[in-house]
């Protein structure tokens, strides 16, 4: 567009992404600041930004990965010391070849036992009981979230109510069966 417009686009942060790698950590530009002792990862960069808007005034970095399936042991210096909160997608569980895919699940679980010990401490957003929330669709997501609602604040405010502490039988060197 040339006619003197602004147009967002969605771009790997510099810095970020060395050059070569494929996949990319989005945060929003001249926002992250390290001194800050919170950080929330959310799944995908569109949730990422939702979360940013509507946590403006919240001393937080929100930082995105472009998947569940994805986290570069680089990202794990921007979390040291921090605490962390883990906001995937509310995927429904899924069997493929005879194995039961969480896909947000599993992918908290992963990216928590990478942070373990690294972090000042790691929270999770549980969005039903068994960790995804069955009455909404699978794939419902912290964009989906914060948009159904006119109240973005309340919105927000009910989310960060999901949020609680990981297990810690997520961290034991056998997966428990149960979640």
């Amino acid at each position: 567009v040339d006619k003197g417009e602004r147009v967002w686009r969605l771009l790997p942060t510099p810095g970020i992404w060395p050059e070569g790698k494929s996949h990319t950590l989005h945060l929003p530009a001249g926002d992250f600041d390290p001194k800050r002792p919170d950080i929330v990862v959310c799944e995908g960069p569109w949730d990422g930004m939702a979360l940013w808007e509507a946590s403006h005034g919240i001393d937080v970095d929100v930082i995105a990965v472009p998947g569940c399936n994805v986290w570069r042991d680089e990202w794990t210096a921007l979390c040291r010391g921090k605490h962390v909160t883990l906001m995937f997608d509310s995927d429904h569980p899924r069997t493929h070849g005879g194995k039961t895919f969480r896909a947000g699940l599993d992918g908290m679980y992963r990216v928590a036992r990478k942070l373990n010990g690294i972090t000042a401490s790691v929270k999770w957003l549980r969005w039903g009981k068994e960790g995804w929330d069955e009455s909404k669709p699978s794939g419902w997501d912290v964009r989906d979230h914060l948009s159904a609602s006119a109240d973005r604040t309340a919105a927000l405010d009910a989310l960060l109510a999901k949020v609680e502490d990981v297990r810690t039988s997520w961290f034991l060197p056998v997966p428990s069966a149960n979640w």
